[in-house]
């Protein structure tokens, strides 16, 4: 697994993040992306687990225990989200973390998604795999740090190495696979 140290930092918070991925709330699990590679292809991305999320009502009331599912698919719209970022670096190059910051400046009503955005949002693929063991419990209150790590890609297979943590302590630890159209034709984003 990369050192998550490594990546540079990028910020693209939750207006982004929404314009980039194509789930919505309650079921939109990444609230913010923190840092970012192309080269290795990996992504480091955050969800802050509120008391209030619609699931709570009916998983475990009064204890407020976050479904390991749900853990899961963070991990895997992170690595969807690895998949546009990687996208919009080769349209954008340098100019990826201002269009992102205007992304989070969105807001309903306002101006249409940049045109060489449009072509790289809004698409995840389906995990054909999870290989991945719930350690911990994750509880309201507490910030889910994702990192995901592209290791594989064969035709439009892809293979991630996923982690995900709360307070530096992992929660999760796997593999995903994904099929689909996560980086647009299979080559390493």
């Amino acid at each position: 697994m990369i050192d998550p140290r490594a990546l540079k930092p990028m910020r693209a918070g939750s207006a982004a993040v929404r314009r980039l991925l194509p789930h919505r709330p309650p079921l939109l699990l990444v609230d913010a992306v923190t840092g970012f590679s192309a080269e290795p292809a990996a992504l480091r991305a955050a969800k802050l687990v509120s008391s209030a999320e619609p699931v709570f009502a009916g998983h475990f009331p009064d204890l407020w225990i976050w479904p390991g599912v749900y853990t899961i698919e963070g991990l895997a719209q992170a690595c969807a989200l690895l998949g546009a970022l990687g996208r919009a670096e080769k349209v954008l190059g340098a100019r990826l973390p201002a269009t992102l910051a205007a992304l989070d400046a969105w807001s309903p009503g306002g101006a249409p998604l940049p045109e060489e955005l449009a072509a790289v949002a809004g698409k995840a693929g389906l995990l054909a795999a999870v290989e991945v063991k719930l350690l911990r419990p994750v509880f309201a209150g507490q910030r889910l740090d994702y990192l995901v790590v592209r290791t594989h890609v064969v035709g439009p297979m892809q293979r991630f190495s996923a982690e995900a943590a709360v307070d530096g302590h992992r929660v999760a630890s796997g593999e995903l696979t994904v099929a689909g159209p996560l980086d647009g034709g299979g080559d390493p984003a």
